[in-house]
């Protein structure tokens, strides 16, 4: 009915799967591959409007 559709079709086979680790299977870090992008530095990236200064602040990341 929507020229483009709120979810495909595709995208409600993977609704149908968590996305959550269960402590199930291995991560990365448990069989020693080290992740190449540490999660704090990425988050920085995209939380500029919550820094003092907002995204005109002085602050700088890699």
């Amino acid at each position: 009915m929507l020229p483009t559709p709120l979810l495909t079709r595709d995208q409600l086979r993977l609704l149908k799967y968590d996305n959550v680790t269960s402590g199930k299977y291995k991560t990365n870090s448990d069989i020693g591959v080290p992740s190449v992008r540490l999660f704090d530095q990425e988050v920085k990236k995209y939380c500029y409007m919550w820094r003092e200064g907002g995204q005109f602040s002085t602050e700088k990341y890699l």
